[in-house]
C-alpha cells in the first residue's frame, strides 16, 4: 500500500483505528504574478498519466534548518541541500516523490516525456552512466535525456549551490513501467520504491504545492502563480458493492453492518446502502 509509506498514510490509518481525527500541518502557498518559462509535453501518456511543476525564482541553496536534517535522518535519509531536502520531506509525509530540478540547465525551456532510443545515455544524480533502453520512459530537454522518471534525476539538471530558479517536478508514473525501469538498471530508489506500487494522481498537484511552498520558507525565493499541471489520463475514484458476506468470508464472522461503514467512512471512503453496500473508493486506495 503506497499511502502507508506516508507519515499521513499512518495518521489515517491510526485515526481510523482509534476514531479520533488527524490533521496535516497547514503550509501555505504565496505566490507572485508570472508564467513559467518552461513547458512539458507528454508524448506517452500510458507512462505518464499527470505532470505538474511550479518555477520558483530567486533561491538561495544552503543548509536545511536542523529540524528538517534532523527528520529526515530519524526516517533514515541523509540531508543535501534545502532545496533536495523538501522533496524527501515531502515524500516522506504526503507519499507523493517529487524531484527538482535547476530550471537554468534545462535546454530549450521545454521537458519532453517519452520512451527513449536505445543506446542513449544519461548520468544519473549517482554519478552512474546508465545505457537507456527503448522500454525506459525517459523527460527530455533539448540536448537529451535529463531525467529517467519516477526514479532518478540526471546529474545535468541537478541543483547545485549555484541554482538561483527551480522547477519543481511532481508526476504520475505507470507502476509498471517504474518497477521494470529501475529492475533493469538495478536502481531501486525512495521514489521508485513508491511509483512501482503506484502513487495516487490526485496527489500530484497538493504534493507539489506544498513543495514549493517549503522551498520558500526554507531558501526564499517567489513561486510563480501559473502552474504546469498535463493531464494525460484522468483517474476517478472507484465505485463497489459490498456486501457483509464478502468482509465476513474474508475477515470472519462478527461484523454489523454500521461497523463496516464507519470503518470505511473514518479511513476516508463514502458509503450508501447497507447490504450491499456502496462503496465510492478515494484514488489514494484505489
Amino acid at each position: 500500500r503506497p499511502d502507508a509509506m506516508s507519515l499521513v498514510g499512518i495518521a489515517r490509518d491510526l485515526a481510523a483505528h482509534f476514531e479520533i481525527d488527524y490533521r496535516i500541518p497547514d503550509r501555505p502557498l504565496k505566490t507572485v504574478s508570472g508564467s513559467p518559462t518552461i513547458s512539458v509535453a507528454i508524448e506517452d501518456p500510458a507512462g505518464c498519466r499527470r505532470f505538474t511543476a511550479r518555477e520558483i525564482r530567486g533561491v538561495e541553496v544552503g543548509s536545511s534548518p536542523l529540524w528538517v536534517r534532523h527528520r529526515l535522518r530519524k526516517a533514515g535519509m541523509r540531508s543535501i541541500s534545502n532545496i533536495v531536502d523538501v522533496t524527501n520531506y515531502v515524500m516522506v509525509e504526503l507519499g507523493h516523490p517529487l524531484h527538482a530540478f535547476d530550471a537554468d540547465t534545462i535546454s530549450g525551456n521545454r521537458l519532453t516525456v517519452k520512451r527513449a532510443d536505445a543506446g542513449e545515455t544519461l548520468e544519473t544524480l549517482d554519478g552512474e552512466q546508465r545505457t537507456l533502453s527503448a522500454d525506459d520512459l525517459i523527460i527530455y530537454d533539448a540536448d537529451g535525456p535529463t531525467s529517467m522518471s519516477g526514479t532518478m534525476g540526471g546529474a545535468r539538471s541537478e541543483v547545485s549551490g549555484s541554482t538561483v530558479n527551480v522547477l519543481m517536478e511532481a508526476a504520475s508514473w505507470d507502476p509498471p513501467t517504474i518497477m521494470y525501469m529501475s529492475r533493469r538498471h538495478g536502481l531501486m530508489s525512495e521514489a521508485s520504491t513508491r511509483f512501482e506500487r503506484g502513487v495516487d494522481p490526485n496527489l500530484t498537484d497538493d504534493a507539489n504545492a506544498r513543495a514549493a511552498a517549503m522551498v520558500v520558507e526554507l531558501g526564499g525565493g517567489s513561486v510563480l502563480e501559473e502552474v504546469i499541471d498535463e493531464i494525460a489520463v484522468e483517474t476517478q475514484p472507484v465505485e463497489v458493492d459490498l456486501t457483509l458476506a464478502d468482509v465476513e468470508r474474508l475477515l470472519g464472522p462478527g461484523f454489523t453492518t454500521d461497523q463496516v461503514s464507519g470503518i470505511l467512512t473514518r479511513l476516508g471512503m463514502t458509503v450508501d446502502g447497507s447490504d450491499p453496500m456502496v462503496v465510492t473508493v478515494p484514488t489514494w486506495l484505489s
